[in-house]
């Protein structure tokens, strides 16, 4: 599926994580991460468990704009409802899988559930909250 990542996120390498989308659909997104030697959040040459927060709120607004055709529109995670770590690090090199599913919400807050996985297996799981609109990272 060929979408251009950077035209809906605002986000710059090197902290546009979301490499490659692999799936969509209007309430589901499943997508790639390739973690690269120069994402911002390793640590010692490990992605830490908890960026995946920062990866599946990536996903969240890639599914929000595409479900609003593609609107570009900088935004900001307001809460997270809950979540779950299930390892402490991720090799970089790796290859993470995101998903990311529209639990409810409006052109300008949504609530979703989502998880980031390396081999299949879940080490990051969240229910969050983002905002979207208001001219953020215009």
């Amino acid at each position: 599926m060929s979408v251009e990542i950077a035209a809906v996120l605002p986000h710059a390498p090197p902290m546009l994580m979301i490499s490659e989308l692999l799936s969509y659909q209007n309430d589901r997104i499943e997508c790639r991460c390739e973690i690269r030697r120069d994402n911002p959040l390793l640590v010692d040459g490990s992605f830490p468990a908890h960026g995946g927060l920062e990866l599946v709120a990536q996903a969240s607004g890639l599914l929000l704009g595409l479900r609003q055709q593609g609107e570009k529109s900088g935004g900001a995670i307001v809460q997270v409802r809950s979540f779950s770590v299930a390892a402490t690090g991720t090799p970089e090199g790796s290859q993470v899988t995101v998903t990311s599913s529209y639990l409810s919400g409006n052109a300008h807050a949504a609530i979703f559930d989502g998880q980031a996985s390396l081999d299949g297996k879940a080490f990051f799981s969240t229910s969050l909250m983002l905002v979207t609109g208001y001219g953020w990272g215009s």
